[in-house]
């Protein structure tokens, strides 16, 4: 029970592009059999509110002006201001913290980032010691590059076994085939 519970909130939270048309089922399933349903269209209906502002359908991104009318619509929103949970987003971005979360309409020349991205950043920023200041373009680029070789090189050299060791409690590994003679 508890796994199905597990996947169906996967389901809720995705987006409508990353789903499969087994997943939409799903979703229309539990949205419209569940006796929870009511509850989770609303849940939904936040969610994709929130992701819409700043998003079209088609995956463009919209102007300054229209996310702020789809904020003010969001924030405004009696099915969600009667719901303790959803209450407290909206009262937590206020204008002034919209503002904030939301520059990225604002610039054109953005463009949206990846995962794996954001993830690289985070890790030359935590390498980087409080000290140094390494931010110019070559440095980052080097920096960066010298870390994912050494990724690399440890996800793909191979890992040497000593037979003189215990080998008692770790991993099995699949022993090399013998040599023809």
């Amino acid at each position: 029970m508890r796994a199905r519970g597990t996947r169906s909130r996967a389901v809720i939270l995705r987006g409508p592009e990353h789903r499969t048309a087994g997943e939409q089922a799903q979703l229309q399933d539990l949205l419209d059999g569940s006796p929870a349903g009511r509850e989770l269209r609303v849940a939904r209906a936040f969610l994709v509110a929130w992701y819409g502002m700043r998003r079209e359908e088609t995956g463009q991104r919209r102007s300054p002006e229209d996310a702020r009318r789809r904020y003010e619509r969001w924030r405004a929103d009696a099915d969600h201001a009667r719901r303790a949970p959803l209450r407290r987003v909206p009262q937590s971005v206020d204008p002034g913290r919209f503002e904030r979360l939301s520059c990225f309409p604002h610039e054109p020349r953005w463009e949206a980032t990846s995962n794996g991205a954001e993830r690289m950043g985070r890790t030359f920023r935590h390498r980087q010691g409080p000290h140094v200041n390494w931010r110019t373009v070559a440095s980052i680029t080097a920096d960066l590059t010298a870390h994912a070789c050494l990724r690399k090189q440890a996800a793909t050299a191979p890992v040497l076994r000593f037979a003189n060791r215990c080998q008692r409690g770790r991993r099995p590994w699949a022993a090399p085939a013998p040599l023809a003679a």
